[in-house]
């Protein structure tokens, strides 16, 4: 009678051991502690298939929470030996495939799964998400459309689909997504940087900054959110918080050329020109064919009289791209500044040669052609630039004065 106490306290004592390891293995959070006991149920030899195949799969999660991915690949085919038609697992195969760049076996997992269970909002979300990183945005939004249909409060579906709109160009649609996401999920970081992505393309850059300092205060070091706030900053002007935000990005990323080109212009927005040059130079340290940043070098240069650095600068850029529109139109600056009217219109020449309908390239010729003493010519030239963009008060300006004055500066050659 006794013997069978014990045995009936021993059997109560191993199954509540079992529940207690069933319990961690589905919903323990921490990665050793649930990598224990779905082993423990997996060892113990006692489970039954379904539930072996639920210990595998948790397992298998806590080997992804640590970082093990061909590990936690093992378990998933083990699982699925067991049970070939579970579309749980074959959905979560397909992420550890999509993990390791399997992208093609992703997508036959999550093919099969949803064959098994359509209703799998997961697995429709997961293929999108493939299908949009390989270009298939509109394969991805079907998916995306799918896992909303089927769980309408889905955050990460509205954050993958609004990041497909913005691949798209489509900013209406991807700012109506990404807020969705953010309302549903105000934790999302991804989904709250994206959306300050979306506000900057629509010119919103206050909602912009608004989104990029939540997902901050979430991931303080994002390099992306750091750098798209400084680029927000910079377009409302805002020079000095641009340049902390990108002090952050290069303190993060010390050989990041786009953070010291940007910084750079933020100098320059300053008049910190000895700041900016050095910010330009670091760029061009570790991107030479930048010609953006030797466009913009180059404007410095110019905006403190050194018009032989600027034209070099201009060179340098036109030998990596011939038709650098700004590149060649600057350069005739410099050469007008230098009193080489020849030179200048050779330039602008070649400006409106690329782009007939562009209004300074007009104007600077027309300077050119008064340099030359050409008054009339140059007049037309000037005309035309108003003709162009007739609400430009500034073209209009330069135009009248040159009228008054231009003819005494410099007169008809004889």
């Amino acid at each position: 009678m006794r013997a069978a106490c014990w045995l009936v306290l021993l059997v109560s004592v191993l199954n509540s051991a079992q529940s207690t390891d069933a319990d961690a293995c589905a919903k323990s959070p921490d990665a050793d502690a649930k990598l224990k006991a779905c082993s423990a149920l997996i060892d113990s030899g006692k489970s039954l298939p379904a539930e072996t195949v639920a210990a595998l799969l948790g397992r298998a999660e806590a080997k992804l929470m640590k970082r093990q991915r061909d590990a936690a690949m093992q378990d998933l085919d083990q699982a699925l030996k067991l049970n070939p038609e579970n579309a749980g697992a074959l959905s979560f195969r397909g992420a550890v495939h999509f993990q390791r760049g399997e992208d093609d076996l992703a997508v036959a997992d999550l093919d099969h799964a949803l064959k098994i269970d359509p209703r799998d909002a997961h697995a429709f979300q997961r293929r999108g998400y493939i299908r949009s990183k390989n270009g298939q945005y509109d394969l991805a939004i079907a998916d995306y459309d799918q896992a909303i249909n089927l769980d309408p409060g889905y955050a990460r579906a509205f954050t993958s689909r609004g990041r497909t709109y913005l691949e798209k160009r489509d900013f209406n649609r991807a700012l109506a997504d990404l807020q969705q996401a953010v309302k549903l999920d105000p934790k999302d970081a991804i989904g709250l940087t994206a959306l300050g992505t979306a506000c900057s393309y629509q010119e919103q850059h206050d909602c912009a900054l608004k989104a990029y300092d939540q997902a901050l205060q979430i991931t303080p070091d994002d390099l992306v959110s750091l750098y798209n706030r400084g680029n927000a900053h910079l377009s409302l002007k805002q020079y000095a918080l641009a340049i902390q935000d990108f002090d952050q990005v290069l303190r993060l990323q010390p050989n990041d050329a786009r953070a010291f080109a940007r910084r750079g212009l933020a100098y320059a927005g300053l008049k910190q020109y000895p700041q900016a040059l050095a910010d330009y130079d670091g760029a061009l340290r570790f991107k030479p064919d930048n010609t953006e940043v030797l466009v913009n070098r180059g404007l410095v240069y110019y905006g403190t009289g050194l018009f032989d650095l600027a034209i070099r600068d201009y060179d340098n850029a036109l030998r990596i791209d011939p038709k650098e529109v700004k590149a060649i139109e600057n350069r005739g600056a410099a050469y007008l500044s230098k009193a080489d009217p020849d030179r200048a219109l050779e330039d602008f020449d070649s400006a409106i040669r690329l782009d007939p309908k562009d209004a300074f390239a007009f104007l600077s010729r027309g300077m050119a052609y008064v340099m030359k003493g050409e008054f009339d010519r140059g007049m037309q030239d000037m005309d035309e630039a108003i003709r162009l963009k007739p609400g430009d008060e500034t073209l209009r300006a330069v135009r009248e004065r040159v009228r008054a004055t231009g003819q005494k500066m410099f007169p008809p050659k004889k």
